[in-house]
């Protein structure tokens, strides 16, 4: 099967103003003043490609759908973890819409990206790789040939001054979080069951234990574990 792919940009707040008005756009969700978008360019740019740039671990980081790996943003260390709450975020549909979480990382960083993943047992990561040597066509390539644990669904491979220039896996971007249906219960209909609360307990993909409650005021399912 051939992967479709398509055309985007990514930019900082700062920068919005100047970016095509066509493609696939991507932004910031964290990070220091000017990087950031604003709660209104967001609204703007609805299924905008989120990324989290802070080095701090935040409840904004379950949300994410890319995790910046560069000096000054994520570190190394933290790659794991992050992934794992965003894998959680994904399956409780805490932001409807959310990307399978991955990784952006320039070519050289590749290996110890891939290494850190791999210590902590963790495939089926995807990876927005930054690489200026690359052509349009090489980029293209590069997504239309991925395969195994780290597979790339990104390509950023040129600077245009205000923006960056990218192509993404259409499949990537279509595959997202749906939002959380209830459970059986009196919520749904008045002769089913009746419960002050229900929790949802079973083992992820990376084999860890995950445990979500449903909050029967709200309608809204949250993580209760892992920590």
């Amino acid at each position: 099967m051939t992967i479709t792919v398509v055309s985007g940009w990514d930019a900082t707040s700062d920068n919005l103003s100047q970016t095509p008005s066509t493609g696939q756009a991507a932004g910031y969700i964290t990070g220091s003043a000017g990087i950031a978008w604003t709660a209104a360019q967001q609204a703007e740019y609805p299924g905008f490609v989120q990324i989290d740039q802070s080095p701090d671990i935040t409840a904004s980081d379950q949300l994410a759908d890319i995790f910046d790996y560069e000096s000054g943003a994520v570190t190394l260390a933290d790659l794991p973890t992050l992934i794992t709450k965003a894998r959680a975020g994904y399956y409780a549909g805490t932001r409807p819409g959310q990307r399978w979480p991955g990784v952006y990382c320039d070519q050289s960083n590749l290996t110890p990206v891939a290494d850190a993943l791999e210590a902590a047992g963790m495939t089926n990561v995807p990876i927005w790789l930054a690489d200026y040597d690359l052509t349009q066509a090489q980029a293209i390539s590069e997504i239309r040939d991925a395969s195994g644990p780290y597979p790339i669904i990104g390509v950023q491979y040129n600077d245009a001054g205000a923006y960056d220039q990218d192509e993404f896996s259409q499949d990537w971007l279509d595959t997202v979080s749906a939002t959380p249906t209830a459970p059986p219960g009196q919520w749904n209909d008045p002769d089913e069951w009746t419960w002050a609360q229900v929790m949802i307990v079973g083992v992820g993909l990376d084999g860890t234990l995950y445990s979500f409650s449903y909050d029967v005021n709200t309608g809204d399912w949250s993580s209760a574990s892992p920590e």
